[in-house]
């Protein structure tokens, strides 16, 4: 008997970057300086470097003036210039990149009038074209619709800026191979032929060439390195000529899956062991310590193993420090301390590792009795048997199903996350109803959402500190504001792809048809289709007192919590 053949196991270049690229493209491409110098050896039969260049580059055309990458957006792709000049704009003379539009809270009258003005029409908007009201420019459609900004001769001449016009010029690599947010907008200053290099690529290419791994490194450590050290408190002391040595002594290491997003749906399959073995183990409870490791970006379990089992003590996040407690015994007894717990990845981690000569000089230093960092930064004698498991903590402690259902569900990085205290919550809806109120009567929320032990994480918007939903939206629609930490949607430049809504794991953005002042569905003009748009929590930054949903419960059982900082703060609220 013979059935259906069974299915073939998708294979990585199975979706290339782009199905025009053709072999005379690649080439073209290798006889750039650039990857004209690469070992095509080096790299493995399955991962060649013709490849990469096929299956993980395009090329991308801009017309002058469109926006390349803008600041504070998330990417996952770098670039290369193949012709044509960009200008880097390092300092604007506005608040808002360009293209981004400023929200401004109501006036505290109108705040207070509205609930008597009568129910507007929901998702109600100005459909005048954005140009009109903003002055922003788009071309194209869907996912290829650019933004362009019509006078970029006076926006150059307003800004501080630094030309990129040569061949081989590279830029955006930090933020794709780091998973952080763009640091400068860059616009296109003439017709511009670029090639874009999506993540996969551009990490194999640093792997398999050194050289090249050694120019993206030179890059980090220049533009980068030096300010993370900085943000972390324990180097935060250190005179710039300190932090430069230890910058340049610094290891950087990624881990884990850079799309840990992808499959985050599948977890819920897997029991305790497979989830556990599915994330990378950084360094093993028992390992020597030789140094400590900084989170640079991610996030990293802490577990300790107890005879055949494995408990969650803790996460760790961007500028929160493995190894101290250890080495700080070491360095007040002269007692070598092994590691005493274990750090995983969770998802994707990015950590640099710091010598111990370098630890013991710049923030220990010889004084036993006075570190060079601030003393609250230095584990005490006690924290550390804490954190060996010998000692006991008087705060609130997070009940440990809690804790790694926290981390299981990966909404640890939430940083407004929408908590349920279900023990308490009474179902009212009382919080529905005043974000509904708030919102034009459509409420930005669902109360339903991962159950861990007493406590629902509800499907809204968690503004997350790892935003995945603001990778790939063409028109940088969804970004960050950098005064709030909020992820907020610009409906003058939203585009209503659904990018970001397919992006998010938890399916906290919804697509929604709009409508005019007078309640009819606005259409397009060409298909006649439904117009929709992605909406979301917007914690209410338009409103006085902060988010209505929290407000309104009766009972104290709904708090919007930044769970990305550690579970400190949600054991004192389950403790209030």
């Amino acid at each position: 008997m013979t059935g259906p053949p069974a299915p073939r196991r998708l294979a990585r270049w199975d979706h290339p970057f782009d199905t025009g690229m053709t072999e005379g493209d690649v080439d073209r491409l290798l006889a750039l300086p650039l990857f004209a110098d690469m070992e095509a050896d080096r790299f493995p039969r399955n991962i060649p470097l013709r490849g990469i260049l096929r299956n993980d580059a395009r090329k991308v055309r801009y017309q002058p003036g469109e926006i390349v990458i803008r600041e504070g957006d998330y990417g996952t792709s770098a670039f290369v210039i193949l012709g044509g000049g960009v200008r880097v704009i390092l300092k604007s003379q506005t608040r808002f990149a360009p293209g981004r539009t400023e929200r401004r809270r109501v006036s505290f009258l109108k705040s207070l009038v509205s609930p008597f003005l009568g129910r507007p029409t929901p998702e109600a908007r100005d459909f005048r074209p954005a140009s009109e009201r903003t002055g922003l420019m788009t071309r194209g459609v869907g996912t290829e619709t650019r933004v362009y900004v019509p006078d970029v001769t006076g926006l150059i001449e307003r800004s501080e800026t630094v030309p990129l016009a040569e061949a081989g010029d590279l830029f955006g690599e930090m933020a794709a191979l780091g998973r952080t947010d763009r640091s400068a907008t860059v616009v296109a200053e003439t017709e511009l032929e670029l090639l874009e290099i999506r993540h996969p690529g551009l990490r194999d290419l640093r792997k398999y060439d050194a050289r090249f791994g050694a120019q993206v490194d030179s890059l980090y450590r220049d533009r980068s390195l030096v300010t993370r050290l900085k943000a972390t408190p324990i180097f935060s002391h250190l005179a710039d000529e300190e932090l430069a040595v230890v910058a340049k002594a610094a290891e950087w290491h990624s881990h884990g899956r850079f799309d840990w997003d992808v499959d985050l749906k599948k977890r819920g399959a897997l029991d305790w062991d497979e989830r556990l073995s599915d994330e990378p183990i950084v360094l093993l409870q028992g390992d020597y310590v030789n140094g400590v490791t900084v989170i640079a970006n991610g996030f990293g379990r802490v577990s300790r193993s107890f005879g055949n089992s494995e408990h969650t003590l803790e996460y760790l996040g961007r500028g929160r420090v493995f190894g101290l407690e250890e080495f700080t015994h070491h360095w007040r007894t002269g007692e070598p301390e092994p590691h005493g717990t274990t750090l995983r990845a969770l998802g994707y981690l990015e950590t640099l590792f710091v010598p111990s000569d370098l630890v013991e000089k710049y923030v220990l230093g010889p004084d036993r009795s006075r570190p060079r960092a601030k003393p609250s930064l230095i584990p005490s004698a006690s924290s550390a048997e804490k954190g060996r498991g010998r000692g006991r903590s008087r705060l609130p402690v997070l009940p440990n199903v809690v804790l790694e259902g926290l981390v299981d569900e990966r909404v640890h990085i939430g940083g407004a996350a929408m908590v349920i205290d279900m023990d308490r919550c009474t179902r009212c809806d009382d919080c529905v109803q005043a974000c509904s109120d708030a919102h034009d009567g459509n409420p930005r929320f669902l109360r339903s959402g991962p159950r861990i032990g007493p406590l629902m994480v509800a499907s809204a918007c968690m503004h997350c500190v790892d935003p995945v939903c603001m990778i790939g939206c063409p028109t940088a629609a969804i970004s960050r504001d950098k005064a709030t930490g909020n992820i907020l949607i610009d409906d003058n430049t939203c585009v209503g792809c659904g990018t970001c809504a397919s992006s998010c794991p938890w399916d906290n953005i919804r697509m929604v048809e709009i409508r005019d002042t007078a309640g009819e569905v606005i259409r397009d003009l060409e298909m006649h289709e439904p117009i929709r748009k992605a909406t979301k929590c917007d914690l209410c930054i338009d409103e006085w007192g902060g988010p209505a949903c929290q407000r309104a419960c009766p009972h104290d059982a709904l708090v919007r919590l930044d769970l990305s900082q550690g579970p400190e703060r949600l054991a004192q609220w389950l403790d209030r």
